[in-house]
């Protein structure tokens, strides 16, 4: 009995780096797991406290897991820090928005139509693992509160009033008598200081827009406020009933009634100015006497 008990511990003797080397090869999916588990999590970490010195280093998964509101928050940190610098590289590139990741730009255009779309977005920062801030060149809106004389329709104080435009809004591939029979009609405030297009969220039924993307903020009187680009027809009617309308890249802003672009008439829904009659080359009139615009052609 002794005899084939040495004779067996000798057999496991000749085979035990075989069967180490077995049990090694078995283990090894398992350690691999474990290992990139625990890689995963250091690097979560060390990303993770990255992102406490500066907001830039904000990781793609922390941000996904961030509410909307959550979101604008930490991109007003960042545009508090990194404003300057940004507006900088846009004029270094003389470009009209950046995709910024981590700190560095990764994509820009100077053509806003060029705007990459949030899936795109969001794919190119799941690959570089930081949050993703789409800067678009600010705006600036020559708007103050000096009295125009009553000009037209929307009244600020006793003796003055905003002078506005009656639009009609609609889906980018309607025809222009669909935009006028079902889109949505808006009374805007007409100012040629205004270079954009600017629109209440509140005001427009998500489903003629062309496409909610990833949002952006802006600043105006100097308070920001938030906003998403959107591909829009928008459709005005002459004193003689012609129909003129353009797509056109609106600024759809959220939560309006709070933002800077209420301030100087808190009954606004939208701002309009230069780019509609220019690209519609309309004829406008103002009418003081009778507080209201008149399209002439």
């Amino acid at each position: 009995m002794k005899k084939v008990e040495k004779k067996a511990v000798a057999v496991v003797g000749n085979h035990r780096e075989e069967l180490l080397d077995a049990l090694v090869e078995r283990a090894k999916p398992y350690v691999r797991e474990s290992l990139a588990q625990w890689l995963e999590q250091t690097l979560d970490q060390t990303a993770s406290q990255a992102s406490l010195t500066h907001p830039f280093r904000m990781t793609f998964k922390e941000f996904v897991k961030l509410s909307e509101d959550e979101q604008r928050a930490w991109r007003h940190q960042v545009l508090d820090l990194e404003e300057d610098r940004l507006a900088e590289q846009l004029a270094h590139k003389n470009a009209e928005w950046l995709l910024v990741v981590g700190g560095k730009v990764v994509k820009s255009s100077s053509n806003l139509e060029k705007l990459p779309t949030k899936k795109e977005i969001y794919r190119i920062a799941k690959a570089r693992g930081f949050a993703p801030l789409l800067f678009i060149k600010d705006i600036l809106i020559e708007e103050s509160g000096v009295p125009v004389g009553n000009s037209s329709w929307s009244r600020i104080s006793a003796d003055d009033y905003y002078p506005t435009i009656e639009l009609y809004i609609g889906k980018p591939d309607w025809q222009d008598t669909q935009i006028i029979a079902y889109g949505q009609q808006i009374v805007a405030d007409f100012d040629t200081g205004c270079p954009v297009v600017l629109i209440s969220e509140d005001e427009v039924d998500t489903s003629i827009l062309g496409g909610l993307e990833f949002e952006s903020s802006g600043k105006h009187l100097g308070r920001r406020y938030d906003y998403r680009v959107c591909s829009v027809k928008i459709a005005v009617r002459t004193n003689n009933d012609k129909i003129k309308a353009k797509t056109f890249l609106a600024r759809l802003v959220h939560n309006w009634q709070k933002s800077p672009l209420c301030t100087i008439n808190p009954n606004r829904k939208a701002l309009i100015g230069r780019e509609l009659a220019l690209r519609l080359l309309l004829n406008i009139l103002l009418k003081a006497d009778e507080r209201e615009t008149e399209i002439i052609k």
